[in-house]
């Protein structure tokens, strides 16, 4: 009894290797012993995909102070990932994980900017956040990447001098010489 399976597993393997990456259209042909032949492909191509979806990142600080000053004033995270059709990326809370920005691309993950405001534009309260990013290929195959740390603070820092005497006499004969400034 020669009957159609039911169904067929194929390993991906084409005469024994793997084929390269790629979309394929399967075809299943049958010969009838009496000779008819009846030949059926899928009406979409099937996706073969060997390789993980990979993403990395950096940021050249973690802390910073979104106050207008032009320094720090902005979260910068460069990242570097492989081509997939979409990649998410959200700044969450450190203490709860509530979402407060959303971010995606298409192809790659590329550079992000983030300005320490939320989706509706409103400054977010000083304090600890993360930083998360993924995506999920057409086979399945998921990845995400996270950066921990990342500290909103906009409060000023006030730094006071004293020093050790109010004259100095830096003349090299001995007396008074140096002053001593201690930074407070």
């Amino acid at each position: 009894n020669d009957a159609i399976p039911n169904s067929i597993i194929w390993d991906g393997t084409l005469n024994g290797e793997l084929p390269s990456e790629g979309f394929y259209n399967l075809e299943f042909l049958v010969s009838y012993e009496k000779g008819n032949i009846s030949l059926a492909t899928t009406e979409d191509p099937v996706l073969v995909d060997l390789s993980r979806p990979h993403v990395t990142g950096n940021a050249p600080f973690l802390w910073f102070s979104p106050d207008g000053d032009g320094r720090k004033d902005f979260l910068v995270i460069n990242q570097v990932s492989t081509e997939e059709l979409e990649w998410f990326g959200k700044i969450l809370t450190a203490t709860d994980n509530r979402i407060i920005k959303e971010f995606s691309w298409i192809g790659n993950a590329s550079k992000l900017v983030w300005d320490a405001k939320d989706e509706e534009e409103t400054p977010v309260t000083d304090g600890f956040y993360k930083y998360i990013v993924d995506t999920q290929d057409l086979a399945g195959h998921k990845v995400t990447w996270e950066l921990d740390g990342i500290r909103v603070d906009r409060q000023q820092t006030p730094i006071y001098l004293t020093v050790s005497e109010n004259s100095f006499s830096p003349n090299s004969d001995g007396i008074a010489d140096y002053l001593i400034i201690n930074p407070e």
